[in-house]
């Protein structure tokens, strides 16, 4: 599991209880990046498509943008968390 993983639900636990990103950062002894990356707007698709072209070099059609798309909205919605 990468650093990420392993703060996920504390961060999510603590963000339902009103914590701000800087007070998760101090409480858990991590950046405010990883916070983000599990509670802010679309930073995981982000993330996804980022490490997607890095990693390929190639150009990402239209068509399998939309698929990764499609996949992680379709994940993000049967989890456990809502906001």
């Amino acid at each position: 599991m990468n650093n990420k993983g392993k703060y996920k639900v504390d961060i999510l636990q603590l963000r339902e209880k009103g914590k701000t990103y800087n007070e998760i950062a101090k409480t858990l002894g991590c950046k405010k990046s990883t916070i983000s990356y599990h509670v802010g707007d679309g930073q995981h698709k982000k993330t996804l498509l980022r490490q997607r072209k890095r990693y390929n070099k190639k150009p990402i059609s239209n068509l399998i943008n939309s698929l990764l798309i499609h996949k992680i909205n379709e994940k993000s919605t049967n989890s456990s968390y809502q906001k």
